[in-house]
């Protein structure tokens, strides 16, 4: 009268109960059924989305990084330049 099923539809397998019951001289079939997920490739495409794109954003930050520390050492050489150029317009 019951019975536990592994059904596949549409590429998707669900794991199903069903239950027959008589009742008035009719058989009814109940059943319910759930999608079976599969987690660990989930989680596995995931990571793999993930570090992909960490290592596309360090490749796009190292060139930012080093534009700003050549920045930081450029503007201070400049300010020096600046401050001389000045002091020798008020003389």
């Amino acid at each position: 009268n019951e019975a536990w099923l592994n059904l596949s539809l549409n590429e998707e397998y669900y794991l199903t109960y069903a239950y027959k019951s008589q009742a008035n001289g009719e058989s009814k079939i109940t059943s319910v059924s759930v999608l079976e997920k599969n987690l660990s490739w989930n989680l596995f495409n995931f990571f793999k989305i993930f570090i992909i794109h960490s290592i596309f954003i360090l490749l796009l930050f190292i060139p930012i990084l080093r534009n700003t520390k050549m920045l930081i050492n450029i503007l201070p050489c400049r300010m020096m330049f600046i401050q001389r150029s000045m002091m020798k317009k008020m003389k």
